[in-house]
This record gives structure tokens, sequence and C-alpha cells, in this order.
């Protein structure tokens, strides 16, 4: 699951470009300014992580969106951003709105596919957790197919809803949510960018691990 031609680029010193993409998590919803969303924060966080990297993240998210519709606008978007790493944030809307998880697995699985056969990496950014959708069965497969998907597909998957529900279930001490208690706020977009980048480091450094034992 490592990033490689996300790490070649960093490798061969060039600017990276990472498109961000999907719906009110990626928009900012509940963010106090466009500077507080988890792709701006992710930037800057990339950038510690990555000293000497240049690091661009562009911004494309659509509240409301269901994965269906994000799926079209992705190969627009790449073709004008020509990302070198697309995030993709999806699931929540589609539970939300119904989307049958058969449905949603397909989309996600031909959109996956294209952008591999553009040389263009993926990680999946995985649905929200909130107690009041907890036992929702719906939510729970469009959960559980993202999951599947990931596996299928050989991505990176980031489980924003694990993550969540455990800082819930262990009453830390941090107010992450906005006044509607469904999106993020400013420091929950913080944690959130935070998680995502963890995984973008993982995935880099899982492609150098593998090129140092391809020369043993």
């Amino acid at each position: 699951m490592e990033l490689k031609n996300f790490a070649t680029v960093l490798e061969k010193q060039g600017p990276v470009r990472i498109l961000a993409i999907g719906s009110s998590s990626t928009a900012g919803t509940g963010s106090s300014s466009s500077t507080k969303t988890y792709p701006s924060q992710l930037e800057g966080v990339l950038k510690r992580a990555l000293p000497g990297a240049e690091v661009v993240v562009i911004n494309r998210g659509l509240p409301g969106e269901v994965a269906a519709n994000t799926a079209l606008r992705i190969r627009t978007e790449v073709a004008r951003a020509k990302p070198d790493l697309v995030l993709w944030q999806l699931g929540t809307n589609d539970a939300l709105s119904r989307v049958p998880p058969k449905e949603f697995e397909a989309t996600a699985d031909s959109t996956i596919r294209w952008l591999k056969s553009n040389q263009i990496d993926v990680v999946l950014v995985g649905l929200q957790y909130t107690p009041r959708l907890a036992h929702d069965p719906n939510y729970a497969a469009i959960r559980d197919a993202l999951q599947l998907v990931a596996v299928r597909e050989n991505v990176l998957y980031v489980s924003r809803y694990d993550a969540m529900r455990f800082m819930a279930q262990s009453r830390a001490d941090l107010d992450l949510m906005s006044h509607d208690n469904f999106h993020l706020n400013d420091l929950g977009y913080q944690c959130m960018a935070e998680h995502v980048a963890h995984a973008v480091i993982v995935g880099v450094s899982m492609k150098k691990f593998a090129g140092h034992a391809e020369l043993k």
C-alpha cells in the first residue's frame, strides 16, 4: 500500500501536488476560515514532516456531494491540478442518502482504477463517527464497503470513524466538533490533517523500505 508515484516525485526533489477532494469535511464546513480546513492544515503538517519538500495541497471539497458525483469531478480536477496524489474523502453522504453499498463500491473501485492507470496514488479518507449514526445499519454498510474497496484495490485507508469513536468513548477532554455537532471545528480538522499526514508519510516510508529490501 505504499505511495510509489508520490514517493518517486519526492525522491527527485520535485514539487509534489496533492488533490484533496470530497464533500463538506474537505471543503471545511464548521471551520473558522479557509486556512483551518483539513487540506490547508495538512499542507503545513507535511511541509514540517518532509523538510525541503515543496508540497502543494489543492482543496476541491464540495459540501453534500455523494461519491458518484465526486467521481465525475475527479477526472476534470485531475486534468486541471495534475496531482501526484489524490486524497478522496467519501462515504458519509452516500450513507445519509441511502446509496446502495454495492453501487457505492462500484463507483469507488472504477475511479481508483482510473487514477492508478494515470499513475496517480490514492488515499481514501473514510466516514466520520457520530453517536447518532453509530447504530444505523446503512451507515455501517457504507463504512464496511469502503474498507473492502481499500483492501481489494490495495490503497491506503484513513479510518476517521475509528479515530473519532475512540476519542468520543475515551471522553478525551477535547472539543473537536462544530456547533452542529456533526462537522469538525478548527481543532477537529487539525486532528484530521495529522491523521491523514501520518498515513501519507507511512505510505512514503513503505516505498523507501521496499526499495532498500530490493537492493539487498
